[in-house]
């Protein structure tokens, strides 16, 4: 009996933005935390959503080179997400 070992090489270079990644989703919830222990942050719905909107954005512009189709989810997402509140306040919900 015979074996046969290949080896391709391996790209790591998507992998290597998750550290950078992680450290940015660190960041903000750092961020997030301290604001609202300090009392400062978004008063109202609609800077609630705008500030909710552009965390997702900063994510998908991070996803952007590695998964553009997980990007374009999420930039859709962030727009459904303001959407959702515009449609909201107009029909006076």
């Amino acid at each position: 009996m015979s074996h046969t070992t290949t080896a391709d090489s391996i790209d790591l270079r998507p992998q290597a933005a998750r550290p950078l990644q992680a450290l940015q989703l660190l960041f903000v919830g750092a961020t997030r935390s301290l604001r609202a222990l300090a009392g400062v942050g978004p008063r109202t719905i609609e800077q609630i959503v705008a500030r909710d909107a552009a965390s997702v954005r900063a994510m998908a512009d991070s996803f952007r080179f590695t998964d553009p189709s997980f990007a374009s989810d999420l930039y859709a997402a962030a727009n459904r997400h303001e959407s959702a509140v515009d449609d909201a306040a107009f029909w006076g919900r």
